[in-house]
């Protein structure tokens, strides 16, 4: 969740999928946003881990497409100097419009409301683009799919 500049409230999957668990963390988070509360600091290192493992995953799930020798078009993400949503939201557009890359990786999807990344979107054999998700559950558990 965040608040753009014009005051316009921002939402993710991951945002929805916090409300469905916990109607009230979205009236926390939304007073974080709004700078009404700070939020807490919490030391958590089974998140951490858990978050590392998750990226590690993805990691190596892109160098087996790379391996494979599919073509990648990567976007900039909120990790990347300089990261405008805008611009990641055009470069996107542009890559699925364009349909030349096999993959398009961090793909920043946004429709004016709610926005995020996919992990990837690979192109079917007719053209159209399917979103992929890297999780390490072994299982697809509702929110995952909600996600989505």
């Amino acid at each position: 969740m965040r608040l753009a500049a014009d005051g316009t409230l921002l939402l993710s999957p991951s945002d929805l999928s916090a409300h469905l668990a916990c109607p009230h963390l979205t009236n926390l988070n939304l007073q974080v946003q709004r700078g009404e509360l700070e939020r807490p600091h919490v030391d958590d290192t089974h998140g951490d881990l858990i978050r590392r493992k998750g990226d590690e995953h993805e990691a190596a799930y892109l160098a087996r497409l790379e391996a494979a020798g599919r073509t990648i078009v990567r976007i900039p993400t909120y990790d990347d100097e300089g990261f405008d949503a805008d611009e990641a939201r055009r470069l996107t557009e542009e890559a699925v419009r364009a349909g030349a890359a096999d993959v398009i990786y961090q793909p920043y999807l946004s429709d004016g409301t709610w926005r995020g990344f996919a992990d990837f979107l690979e192109r079917m054999p007719d053209g159209s683009y399917e979103v992929v998700d890297t999780k390490l559950a072994r299982s697809a558990k509702p929110a995952h799919v909600l996600q989505l």
